[in-house]
């Protein structure tokens, strides 16, 4: 930028920030307040007002819904809380409770009571121009309400100036915006989980980069969203331990809390009958219904998993178990493991778990582990395409040391005479060519009315798996499927057993 240009845009900057505090001066009124009082009895209320006393909220204006004025939420009160001992949340929401208006409320507080002169606020939303623009359009209209009508320019924008803090909306495609920023006390990141999952790692990475940065102390990262699928950033931060991130839940019932609650009760039982009731209210996550394995199905398989109980210390031991796994091939892939048992002729999913990022050593430690739990596994079934992780398998049990040519011989008889490869070896590579194969003898197995598969409702991750996975002629597409990871290793544990006349 030219000197010519730096300077005219710190008068402007300045311009602005003395219309802020002499064009207005009923801004002043705004500091010093409190955020708001709950929990007030209607009397106390009322001889507040009678000495000129309000809240932040009342001189601003309450939010409205059919133009009455609403209380702010019981729930609201719990959060403006934990914004105090909290610097960095994460937090999942149901949809329409408030979130979002209630952080812009908090902001624009901040702005008067909390934040020095020129800080800078970031606020993160989805991938459009005109979201950021309508969201600073709602920001000044906060203040617009009932205090200054011609305070902002109304036209559409991406930035607002308050008190001479500075409040930005960045499109998540435009997130390296971030870096160049200054004085920077706070980063909400809106609907986080439906941002493009490259942009969400994008953001939490530029975000996390102000921590180290002095002139950015005190500084707030805060995360937001409705469930979403089972994958990306915002997915895995809850899982994440330890983690940076103080995280909590809000669902529907923290909208039905308080004297006029925010959802409706009738509306709230219309809401219950959509299928995407739980990913919407409840904060489960849950991707598009897929074509391989039917609900009923699947439903089945839970049910019968209910009777079981899958803690370690429960396993049974010394019983046929297979352990499958698909090894992660690159930093964006998983490292999936599904451990099966057969149990009064039920084939029963004991543990299904994908690590994000593994130790390659690590992982051999834990199908050891895994297998000395239970008293030693019938087989280790490993995708035929990982034979680095084969035969460190095999070095890790002293098992199947034979020469390649012998191994060979070993594959080449079974497929002449017929004979289960896993009757030879006691670690099998699985060929994925065979596939097609896998995905449809698993589905055979879990359509069989009299139930054969049980799966407890604790392997959450494997069931969306299964619930969202797409095949086109049975060739399984993991770009559409979630936790193909899991789902492969499932295919594998189920391809040894067979129906019988």
């Amino acid at each position: 930028m030219g000197l010519a240009n730096l300077k005219r845009t710190s008068l402007y900057q300045n311009s602005i920030a003395a219309a802020n505090e002499d064009s207005h001066p009923e801004l002043q009124l705004l500091k010093g307040v409190p955020f708001y009082i709950w929990n007030e009895s209607e009397y106390d209320k009322l001889q507040r007002h009678s000495k000129g006393l309000y809240t932040f909220n009342e001189l601003i204006g309450l939010p409205r819904r059919d133009q009455e004025e609403m209380p702010l939420m019981p729930y609201q009160q719990e959060l403006f809380e934990l914004l105090k001992s909290h610097k960095y949340l994460w937090i999942k929401k149901s949809r329409g409770i408030g979130m979002s208006e209630f952080f812009l409320r908090w902001l624009l507080f901040n702005s008067f009571n909390l934040y020095p002169p020129h800080s800078q606020i970031c606020i993160c939303v989805g991938p459009s121009q005109r979201l950021a623009e309508d969201l600073v359009s709602r920001f000044k209209g906060l203040l617009q309400y009932k205090l200054s009508p011609a305070l902002f320019d109304r036209s559409r924008s991406t930035e607002a100036i308050i008190n001479t803090m500075r409040v930005i909306a960045i499109p998540s495609f435009h997130s390296t915006v971030l870096r160049s920023r200054d004085m920077v006390k706070c980063v909400y990141v809106d609907e986080s989980a439906y941002l493009p999952e490259f942009q969400q790692r994008e953001i939490r990475s530029a975000a996390e980069g102000f921590l180290a940065k002095p002139n950015s102390t005190d500084l707030h990262i805060i995360f937001v969203s409705t469930a979403a699928a089972p994958t990306g950033m915002f997915y895995d931060m809850e899982r994440e331990e330890p983690s940076l991130y103080h995280k909590k839940v809000y669902d529907y019932r923290y909208g039905l809390q308080g004297e006029k609650p925010i959802y409706l009760q009738s509306a709230i039982l219309q809401a219950m009958k959509s299928p995407d009731w739980g990913r919407e209210y409840l904060g489960l996550y849950s991707g598009i219904i897929g074509s391989c394995f039917s609900i009923a199905s699947l439903d089945r398989a839970v049910a019968l998993g209910a009777k079981y109980d899958v803690k370690p210390e429960s396993w049974h031991k010394d019983i046929h178990t297979i352990l499958a796994i698909d090894p992660a091939y690159s930093a964006a892939s998983k490292y999936g493991i599904v451990m099966t048992q057969y149990i009064g002729g039920e084939i029963v999913v004991i543990y299904a778990k994908a690590f994000t990022k593994p130790d390659y050593s690590e992982m051999i430690n834990e199908v050891f582990k895994l297998s000395r739990q239970v008293g030693g596994v019938a087989n280790i079934l490993v995708d035929a395409s990982a034979p680095e992780v084969i035969s460190s398998i095999r070095r890790a049990f002293h098992r199947d040391q034979y020469s390649d040519n012998y191994l060979k011989e070993i594959v080449d008889n079974t497929k002449k005479f017929n004979i289960p490869l896993e009757r030879r070896l006691f670690v099998v590579p699985k060929n994925f060519r065979e596939g097609k194969q896998m995905l449809q003898h698993a589905v055979e197995l879990l359509d069989e009315p009299s139930g054969l598969v049980a799966i407890p409702a604790v392997h959450e991750d494997l069931l969306t798996g299964l619930r969202t996975a797409v095949a086109d002629s049975w060739d399984l597409d993991k770009k559409k499927s979630v936790n193909s990871d899991l789902i492969d290793a499932l295919l594998m544990c189920l391809s040894v057993y067979k129906f019988t006349e």
